[in-house]
């Protein structure tokens, strides 16, 4: 999924800031920003390229510099983007939804600093292998269910920072992608409003279990 910014207007896209039968509604963007997905990265109809035309400021720029002016660098950046109110007034953006990952302005019991990270399985070996696991996450947490035959992504929040694990991290067969940082996972629309539940503040410990879990059972030896 391309992360770079969108140098053209979409002609499915109302920029005057009005609602279009292409867009989310924005109950359900807010319903993700109030499940805890802080990072969120509104979508073009074709679900792949960031809709982020004028949606940073010339202060954000100069705030966040390596990000070189590019929106979905600075979303990933900058923990507290999104407040409701901003949602409000850019939900036209939001023909589709996607997050990035890493640092949120999110806290635990213990007042820690809660980072988002997300899972990517495709593989029949590595869904065996984590299928309970996944039925277990369907109670508490953002499960989606992809195009694949085997797959499926999960979200984790944790106090633990973990640098991102691509494929080549795990055994021949049982590759997972753990995405940490500047990458894109799609939100499909149709899940929102039957799977989402949010993920809680006592759920940190078990989510740092279930990364434990997930890492070990792939993990190349």
């Amino acid at each position: 999924m391309s992360i770079e910014n969108n140098s053209k207007k979409d002609a499915n896209v109302n920029y005057n800031g009005s609602h279009t039968d292409k867009t989310i509604p924005l109950d359900d963007i807010i319903q993700l920003y109030n499940a805890r997905f802080r990072k969120l990265v509104p979508l073009l109809p074709d679900s792949k390229i960031p809709n982020v035309q004028h949606l940073i400021t010339d202060e954000e720029i100069k705030a966040f510099t390596s990000a070189e002016g590019k929106p979905v660098r600075i979303i990933h950046q900058n923990p507290s983007f999104w407040t409701e109110k901003h949602l409000q007034d850019k939900d036209y953006l939001f023909c589709n939804v996607a997050t990035t990952f890493g640092l949120t302005d999110l806290k635990d019991s213990k007042d820690r600093p809660l980072y988002l990270y997300g899972v990517d399985v495709d593989t029949k070996e590595t869904f065996e292998a984590l299928k309970d696991l996944i039925e277990m996450l369907k109670g508490f947490t953002f499960v989606v269910k992809s195009h694949k035959e085997y797959g499926y992504h999960f979200y984790i929040l944790t106090p633990i920072f973990h640098e991102a694990m691509g494929r080549t991290s795990f055994k021949l067969g049982s590759e997972i992608e753990i995405k940490t940082g500047l990458s894109l996972m799609h939100l499909p629309q149709a899940d929102i409003g039957n799977i989402l539940i949010g993920i809680t503040n006592a759920l940190a410990q078990l989510n740092r279990s279930i990364l434990t879990r997930t890492i070990k059972c792939s993990k190349k030896s």
